[in-house]
């Protein structure tokens, strides 16, 4: 997934830098909401498999990433508000809800 942005370098700031999602329907802004896509995927997944599975002992770092991520993009706040159901462990992290806890996060 990281590779995508490191082969286009213009579309880290949309997810580590707070730049707003391109609102003209145009080839940047359907780039930024695909890869976004992929980021919110490899995020749920993360989050949900490294809280099944506690031997991991990753649940705080992939939850310290997610905040992370959700605090620093529009885009992907854009996509876990457009799509709830495909993000749910997410959706405790939609920007305004930074001091939630994993523990919080969790009973949501």
């Amino acid at each position: 997934m990281l590779r995508t942005i490191l082969d286009k370098p213009a579309l880290r700031p949309f997810f580590y830098e707070g730049k707003a999602l391109p609102a003209a329907p145009d080839e940047l802004r359907w780039q930024v909401l695909t890869v976004g896509e992929m980021l919110g995927d490899v995020l749920e997944v993360g989050l949900y498999h490294t809280r099944e599975i506690q031997a991991t002992g990753a649940y705080e770092d992939w939850f310290d990433y997610a905040s992370f991520v959700m605090r620093q993009s529009p885009a992907l706040n854009h996509l876990v508000r457009e799509h709830p159901g495909w993000y749910p462990k997410l959706v405790p992290l939609l920007a305004g809800d930074e001091d939630v806890e994993p523990e919080r996060a969790e009973a949501r």
